[in-house]
């Protein structure tokens, strides 16, 4: 479950973000969607701020249980800027993936 609050009527919407989601950290994206690092989705996942739709994607399954922490945007991870870009998990198990392609850090 993911909470957005409005400062100006102190109102919480409360946005499922799946069945056995676990979310940790959440950020705000440069194109204003929030991301959120979800473990028991093992996930990604991203809030459209207008239509609050829900995209996840979902880590390799070689990566289960990667311990997710909070996503981070690097405009290097793809060669354009504001490109999401996460890594995932312990240093010795770390992968460091973009969106469409994976690679080991």
């Amino acid at each position: 479950m993911l909470g957005r609050f409005d400062p100006n009527t102190g109102q919480v919407e409360r946005i499922p973000l799946g069945q056995g989601s676990a979310p940790h950290g959440v950020i705000i994206g440069p194109e204003g969607a929030a991301w959120v690092t979800d473990g028991g989705l093992n996930a990604i996942v991203r809030v459209d701020p207008a239509t609050r739709e829900v995209k996840s994607w979902k880590l390799p399954k070689d990566r289960a249980n990667a311990n997710l922490n909070t996503l981070a945007f690097d405009a290097t991870a793809s060669g354009s800027p504001g490109s999401p870009a996460f890594m995932a998990g312990s240093i010795r198990r770390a992968a460091k993936c973009r969106f469409g392609t994976r690679r080991r850090a």
